[in-house]
Order: C-alpha cells, then sequence, then structure tokens
C-alpha cells in the first residue's frame, strides 16, 4: 500500500507521541480548500476590555499566523455637558499615535485548551511600537504598515509634520478609520504553520491618542 505524496518532503511520515504544535505535522494528507472567514468576539464591544475570540472545536483548522485583526476606529471628546460626541473639524491637533492598527491592543493573549500558548505582558503596544520602527525599511513603512495606520514622523510633538496630519485626516469630524492588525505573537510568526481547531484569543484594549494643543501649552 502506498501513500499519497506528501506536501512537504520534509515532514515526518507518523505522528510523534509527543506535543509538539510548532513542528511541520505529517502532509501525507490533501487540503481540500482553504478561505478566510469571519470570527466575532464573544460580547459585545464597549469602551471596556478584554475583548474575547473563541474558536470553537470543528472538522476546520485555522492558521494563526494568517489572522487579523480588523478594526473600525473613530475618536470623541468629552463636552461641556458631560457627554460624548465626535470630534470637529476645528479639533486639528487631536490625531492618533502611530500605527494605532496594531498599538490598541495592550495585551495579548492565545490560550489552547486549558494551556496558554502566548502572553505578551501589558506592554505589547510598546513591542509593537518599536518594532515597527526599528524592524522594517521605509519603502515597508509607506505603503503595507499603511493598514495599520503608520504614516512617519519627521517632526516630533508638531502639527506641520505630515505623518500626524495624516493620521489626524483619518478621524476628523468624526469619520471612521479602518485598520487590519497583523499578528504580532513571535510564537506565531516564527513557527509556522500553527494549525488549530479550537483556540481562544483575549485582546486587551489602552486607547492611545495625542492632543498637541495640551503638550504645547503644558
Amino acid at each position: 500500500m502506498s501513500c499519497c505524496k506528501k506536501i512537504n518532503e520534509n515532514s515526518p511520515l507518523a505522528l510523534n507521541s509527543a506535543l509538539s504544535i510548532f513542528t511541520v505535522p505529517p502532509t501525507n494528507v490533501s487540503v481540500v480548500r482553504s478561505f478566510f472567514r469571519e470570527i466575532l468576539p464573544l460580547s459585545t464591544i464597549t469602551q471596556d476590555s478584554p475583548y474575547l475570540f473563541r474558536l470553537f472545536s470543528d472538522n476546520l483548522w485555522t492558521d494563526l499566523s494568517r489572522t487579523y485583526l480588523y478594526l473600525e476606529l473613530s475618536i470623541e471628546k468629552l463636552g461641556t455637558d458631560n457627554k460624548w460626541s465626535a470630534i470637529s473639524t476645528t479639533d486639528i491637533n487631536i490625531g492618533s499615535i502611530q500605527g494605532i492598527g496594531q498599538t490598541f491592543v495592550q495585551q495579548l493573549k492565545v490560550t489552547v485548551g486549558n494551556n496558554e500558548l502566548y502572553d505578551s505582558g501589558t506592554l505589547y503596544l510598546y513591542k509593537a511600537y518599536i518594532t515597527n520602527e526599528l524592524s522594517f525599511p521605509d519603502n515597508v513603512k509607506s505603503n503595507f504598515l499603511a493598514s495599520i495606520g503608520y504614516y512617519k514622523s519627521e517632526k516630533q510633538d508638531e502639527y506641520a509634520d505630515t505623518g500626524f496630519q495624516k493620521r489626524c485626516s483619518l478621524f476628523a469630524n468624526g469619520k471612521r478609520s479602518p485598520y487590519i492588525k497583523m499578528s504580532c505573537c513571535k510564537k506565531i510568526n516564527e513557527n509556522s504553520p500553527l494549525a488549530l481547531n479550537s483556540a481562544l484569543s483575549i485582546f486587551t484594549s489602552s486607547f492611545q491618542l495625542k492632543n498637541l494643543a495640551q503638550i504645547i501649552n503644558g
């Protein structure tokens, strides 16, 4: 009896009795089809976090290295009547920090069954910010990273900075701005493929805005 042709020649022919989810799995099976599907959070999105996303057990497998978080963000301010309202066209000094689509997340946890696979800690947003600044060339920053709201700044804490003006324009007059956050989990990105059919992801948010009027006035 012969086996089906392997997809990856470096994959083993049989399963190992030890649990090792980051090694190349046996591939003497065929992939019928692949597709993207939307996973909604378990609870309603509010100002409070964390936000939980659950992948329930079924006959489908999920490649976590191809998992993205889609966000739609807007900026509101608290008025003198103690009510929240969208920022107006006169609020030209209010915008987001660099890469708000990624630095929006303060902490990320991934749990498989009852085992915690990954915990970024509460400094996830700083790691994402530093990684974007130091690990990518200018052509990537000006194109690919625009999906998370990255626009290069030449003059810090100045409205004349073109990068800050672009980030402000995304939210001007109460507009909603869409972002696609890529996975920033080292284990997931560097040990692909990681295929799961049951997992729980927990995001703790950390809103970060920049108001130049407050910075300049002290």
